[in-house]
Order: structure tokens, then C-alpha cells, then sequence
């Protein structure tokens, strides 16, 4: 993942509210909420992956399992209808059901009990008409043991990472004693002189820039006396297995470890004036400069689960992968910014984000002010949610795990407009052992899907396993599928929203909402 300095980078601008937080189990999940996807023009970073979970929470590498095979089922249906003034109708893009199908063996003769990680870039469908809202998405082992996976929201992975960093950055300030000294000279209130001491300090001793310098010393100005000198153990960021229900257990709730919860509510004082996204990348920011072993970013953590800072799409009439256009956004002024030397302007920039209205004091608005100034721009473009779940495999056992959930697929606006879904394939390669994927995508006769890995084959259309829905009533079904031959980087599949429009049309007692078809929302 590319970083880029912010020097000649436009940075967007805008007052908007932090992520909200993961509900705790059997409580109402708020609209809006970063997993949450209600709308249907699309979700560009929609993708999903299996890879064991390592206590940092990047995905690590399995020696002792073997995945004998992935089989990958993507299938495009309409969404649920919605009933206005007597007329059922539905909204205009597809819903994608996903079932990723993983046939998993035990070689060893020890049980191997493994923290499978899924991560999910942004957007679980949720039904908008369910009285209690959940996420779609449900983990089956055997086709009969029902594991309910924790969602890892992306405001607790935040919170964890700001929690680790803060540790840290207090065990150093304490390890250092001119550091320390002068740090304890800064506080709400601390004069000029004593800023500038500290920022020279840094600058002439450590060689630190004076921008990183600065947020250090904001930090420090910034932070709530009950923190100061509170460094605790920087542990790892998570402890998978204390967090898993029952494999046996088969319910809809959804929840985090209570640490988890707790991390995402720690650090408040860092997140009400600058959001979640940049008061973490500040904290990760100083805990790497305190100690560059202690890197450990949110844009790290992206990377090794395989986001792409670059939207992208199959183009329908050659098969060939390219950068994703959208129109709609372009005109309304939303289009990304182009970063230095990318002739391609699918780069969503991080915004920056100031909390205006809570009558701050002019030092401290000043101070927040340089924070966001002294960050460097960070390019990341999707919020991302783990699933987490624990399987134990026998010796000598072959065990089926299959995670099925549902998605809006986003929108295209290149002629001919389609709607796509992407599926990261890089986890595979952090198995010693993964063998063949073979895709199947299932759609409505009428509809010709186009995949970045041809799809060359008319298959049976697959009929639903144990714990699997079925095909929704009312139109006849076709299957394509094909091998995947690499286990790296994204594989995407795309239908025309002409086609889709047509066929949904004809759906037996139900019309189509007036939308353009392909138009993003």
C-alpha cells in the first residue's frame, strides 16, 4: 500500500460524525453503522477471505492444516421486496449471496485448533425489514454445527490499535527520563516555552521532523491527566479464542469480546474533535516514531488481509480487469482526488475531520488544527470488519467450513454499466498447503455474467447445502463456472444492470423501483 506525502495532495475536507460503534449483542444496531450496508448503490470494497487470525489480528500462516479445496459460489438475486402504496417493488441492484465453501483436512496426528480470520471490507447486508437488524452472515461446519462469528467492528479494530499504541507510547516516555521530564512539563495550560523545548529536544537529539514533533507534543498537551504516565502492558491487540461462542451454539446475536468493547470506547478523548479514523492513525503514528518495532497502523493492517487503496471493476466486454468508473459520483463533485503520478482517479482519500461545535478553547482548537495539519495524508478507502471464529480439527479429520453471507455489489458506470463484486484471493497463499478454487456464479436466465477468471463453463445450477438458502422463487436459474488459477490479489465478477433491469422486470408480481439502472447512489 502506497503512502503519500501531503505536500501538493488535496485533502477532502468534511465535518462528518465518527463510525459509530458495534452494538453489544441483542441490542438495536444503529443506522449507519460501519458494517452496515442498507442501500443498495454498492459497496466497492465488498470482499471476503479465510486465513488463520493471529493475535495482532493480520492474518498468519498455517503449516500444519491442508484446505483441499475452495469452492466459491457467488450468486446475484433480487433484493428483498419492498411494499409502497400497494405494489411490491424492488430496488434496482442485485443482492450478491456469497457461500465460500472450504474442504479442510488434519494430516497431523494432534487436534489443531485454529482462530480463522474473515474480514469483510465495509458492507454485510442487513435486512431492512427485520425487527431486531443483523448482519447476514452465518459460519456452518459439517453442513450442521451453526458457530456464530464475532464481528470484530471496525471501531474496535480502531480502538485496539489505539489502545496498543498509547501503552506504548507512555512505556516510552517513561523509559527516557529528559524525555520524560520534559513531557511532564507539558500538560493543558504549558506555556510556549515549554512546547518548543520539547519539539527542539526532538528535533536536535532524536532527529525527528518538526511536524512529528509537534503531534507529540499536541499529544501530550491534548491528553486527560488521568492518562499521563499510565502506560500499562502494550499487549497484543487481541486474544482470539476468549472471544468465540460454542461451535455448537446456533443464534443470531452477534457481539465482541468485552476487551474489544472496551477498546473501542477507550481513547475518547483522541476520537470526539478529529474521528476514529485519523485520532488512530495519530497515536500508531507516535507509538512508530517512539519506537519503530511498535509500528502498527490501520493501513498495515488493510494490507496484509489484502485492501486495495484502488477501486476496480471486470470490464464486460473484454474480460480484462481496469480501474472503476463512476460517473454519477464525478458529476456530483464526489469523485476522488488523483494522487501524485496516478493518471487513475479511483483513489478515495482519507478525509479530515474536525469537530467544530463544542466551543473549544482557541489553544486547543489550534492544537487539534496542527494535529491534522502535521498528519501525513494516508490514502485508505473502505472501512474493514473481521469475522472471527474457531474451529478444532481431530486427527486425521476432513471438516467442511463454510461462511455464507450477503452483499450489495457496487455499481459501475462504464458502458455498458454493470455491477460488480470483488473477492480478495490473497489469504490462500498463506497456507503451505491450498489447493484448486473453482468458482460458480449462479444468475437469472437472461443474465450472462463476465468474471476476471473466464468463465467458460455451463455448469448444474448448485443446489443449497445444510444451512444454506435457496434460490429465490419465481425465475428460472443458469450456473457458469471456471478454475481459479491464482491465489493472489482480487477476483471480480460483473453482470450488465441492462440485463439485470430486463429480468427483473419480468419477476412475477413485482416491478422495478424507478432507478437508472447502473446509476450510483
Amino acid at each position: 500500500m502506497r503512502r503519500f506525502n501531503r505536500n501538493g495532495v488535496a485533502v477532502l475536507t468534511c465535518a462528518v460524525a465518527a463510525l459509530g460503534l458495534l452494538a453489544l449483542a441483542g441490542a438495536a444496531l444503529a443506522n449507519g453503522g460501519p458494517f452496515v450496508l442498507k442501500h443498495p448503490g454498492g459497496d466497492p470494497a465488498a470482499k471476503g477471505v479465510l486465513a488463520r487470525l493471529a493475535p495482532d489480528l493480520k492474518p498468519g500462516r498455517e503449516t500444519r492444516l491442508q484446505v483441499v479445496r475452495e469452492d466459491l459460489e457467488v450468486r446475484f438475486e433480487p433484493a428483498p421486496a419492498i411494499g409502497t402504496g400497494g405494489k411490491n417493488q424492488r430496488p434496482a441492484g442485485p443482492v450478491a449471496f456469497v457461500a465460500a465453501r472450504y474442504f479442510i483436512t488434519n494430516p497431523t496426528p494432534e487436534t489443531v485448533t485454529v482462530d480463522f480470520g474473515f474480514p469483510i471490507m465495509r458492507g454485510i447486508y442487513i435486512s431492512p425489514f427485520a425487527m431486531m437488524p443483523r448482519p447476514d452472515v452465518r459460519v456452518v461446519v459439517d453442513g450442521t454445527n451453526h458457530i456464530v462469528p464475532e464481528i470484530l467492528s471496525n471501531s474496535a479494530i480502531y480502538g485496539a490499535l489505539r489502545r496498543k499504541a498509547a501503552a506504548e507510547i507512555e512505556t516510552a516516555l517513561q523509559a527516557d527520563e529528559t524525555l520524560r521530564e520534559r513531557a511532564q512539563a507539558l500538560g493543558a495550560g504549558a506555556s510556549a516555552e515549554a512546547r518548543e523545548a520539547l519539539v527542539a529536544f526532538l528535533a536536535a537529539r532524536r532527529h525527528w521532523k518538526r511536524s512529528d514533533a509537534e503531534l507529540l507534543a499536541d499529544y501530550l498537551a491534548l491528553r486527560p491527566a488521568a492518562s499521563a504516565g499510565a502506560a500499562g502492558p502494550a499487549a497484543a491487540i487481541a486474544a482470539p479464542g476468549a472471544m468465540v461462542r460454542s461451535e455448537a451454539t446456533f443464534s443470531f446475536a452477534w457481539g465482541a469480546d468485552a476487551s474489544l468493547r472496551a477498546a473501542a470506547q477507550e481513547s475518547a478523548w483522541s476520537v470526539q474533535c478529529i474521528g476514529e479514523q485519523k485520532a488512530t492513525q495519530w497515536l500508531t503514528w507516535l507509538a512508530a516514531c517512539l519506537d519503530p518495532a511498535h509500528a502498527s497502523s490501520y493501513e498495515a493492517l488493510f494490507e496484509a488481509w489484502g485492501g486495495d487503496v484502488r477501486e476496480r471493476s471486470v470490464d464486460l466486454a473484454t474480460g480484462r480487469v481496469r480501474p472503476r468508473e463512476n460517473e454519477s459520483a464525478a458529476s456530483a463533485g464526489q469523485a476522488p482526488p488523483r494522487a501524485p503520478g496516478d493518471g487513475v482517479p479511483t483513489v478515495y482519500a482519507r478525509v479530515d475531520y474536525l469537530e467544530t461545535g463544542k466551543n473549544l478553547p482557541a489553544a486547543q482548537k489550534a492544537a487539534w488544527e496542527r494535529v491534522l495539519k502535521n498528519l501525513p495524508v494516508v490514502f485508505t478507502f473502505a472501512p474493514m470488519n473481521l469475522l472471527h471464529y474457531q474451529v478444532a480439527f481431530a486427527p486425521g479429520a476432513l471438516r467442511t467450513v463454510k461462511v455464507l453471507y450477503r452483499q450489495y455489489p457496487y455499481e459501475d458506470s462504464a458502458a455498458p454499466a454493470s455491477y460488480q463484486l470483488a473477492y480478495v484471493l490473497h489469504p490462500a497463499s498463506l497456507w503451505d498447503s491450498f489447493g484448486p478454487i473453482r468458482l460458480t456464479v449462479v444468475v437469472p436466465q437472461g443474465v450472462i455474467p463476465v468474471s476476471s477468471m473466464p468463465l467458460n463453463d455451463r455448469v448444474p445450477v448448485p443446489q443449497p447445502g445444510p444451512g444454506e438458502p435457496g434460490l429465490p422463487p419465481g425465475r428460472l436459474w443458469q450456473a457458469f463456472s471456471a478454475p481459479v488459477s491464482t491465489k493472489t490479489g482480487e477476483l471480480f465478477v460483473g453482470l450488465s444492470a441492462a440485463d439485470w433491469a430486463r429480468t427483473l422486470e419480468g419477476w412475477p408480481g413485482f416491478s422495478l423501483l424507478s432507478v437508472k439502472p447502473g446509476a450510483a447512489k
